[in-house]
């Protein structure tokens, strides 16, 4: 409920670039805050992935925090920045703990079914993205930016399908069940839309 709140807050108060750093970025640390304060109280057998998705979030929290104060302290947010550092981290951690938790859940089995039915979804996303997105960042004659501009605003996309990919992987095979399991990959889910 207090996220929903500092959300509410959010829209309704007048945008500024501080009421936007305190306000957006609180959503962040009580994120970070429930996953620390689930793995203290709930204890889980297997902790690795957890930790990682915190490091994951407080990644992203911290690349938040920067591109905000730049926002406020400058004229405009340099593309790249050291905030792109942070997000393009945040990818790697919670995809490891990702694949944590699919080795955890299989065991040792191959779990042929649910690594094709996400590839597919992979490769059908990644082709809609490159023919609507990618493509132009590719293209020098479309593109204006340097190398590596291109590579990181490249980089994004691609990463956002991988961790994707990554999260249909883990979904396809369990049942409704699994009610934490769904909320995650909801959740997940809604950086996406």
């Amino acid at each position: 409920s207090l996220c929903l709140g500092l959300a509410a807050a959010y829209f309704l108060i007048v945008p500024t670039p501080t009421t936007k750093l305190l306000l957006y970025n609180s959503v962040g640390l009580l994120s970070v805050g429930a996953v620390v304060f689930s793995l203290a109280r709930y204890r889980p057998a297997r902790r690795l992935p957890w930790i990682m998705f915190a490091a994951g979030l407080t990644s992203f929290l911290t690349a938040d925090v920067i591109y905000y104060v730049l926002e406020t302290n400058s004229t405009g947010v340099p593309f790249p920045s050291i905030a792109d550092a942070f997000y393009l981290l945040m990818y790697p951690l919670v995809g490891v703990g990702l694949g944590l938790k699919i080795r955890n859940r299989s065991q040792g089995d191959r779990d042929w079914a649910s690594l094709i039915d996400a590839g597919i979804f992979g490769i059908a996303v990644f082709s809609i993205l490159w023919v609507v997105v990618m493509d132009s960042y590719v293209n020098p004659t479309v593109s204006s930016q340097a190398l590596a501009e291109r590579a990181i605003s490249l980089a994004y996309p691609v990463a956002d399908i991988a961790v994707l990919f990554m999260a249909v992987r883990l979904a396809v095979p369990i049942n409704r069940r699994h009610s934490a399991l769904w909320l995650q990959v909801r959740w997940g889910s809604r950086d996406f839309a």
